[in-house]
């Protein structure tokens, strides 16, 4: 039930939000001519990069860790083949 409160809360205070930032701005782009959006919407394109970048990065970090496990496995083999058995 508490979820239910705190999604319709959530989703009240967004909507509220997107209807105080309706005004036009114009963004310029390097080449042609400026572009014109709504504030909200440019707002709610930068929330999206934000988290297409975050979750670049994490699946970069990701892979790297995966490789760096990797790497330790083999040689943690290698060394367990070259160790001597029995002590002697």
């Amino acid at each position: 039930m508490w979820q239910l409160v705190l999604a319709v809360l959530v989703t009240v205070v967004l909507v509220a939000f997107g209807m105080a930032n309706t005004h036009q701005v114009e963004l310029s782009i390097v080449v042609g001519a400026p572009v014109k959006f709504r504030l909200i919407v440019l707002m709610a394109l930068a929330y999206a990069a934000g988290i297409v970048t975050a979750w670049f990065r994490e699946m970069v970090i990701r892979v790297a860790r995966q490789a760096e496990r990797r790497r330790l496995h083999a040689r943690l083999k290698q060394t367990a083949v070259t160790a001597p058995e029995g002590g002697e």
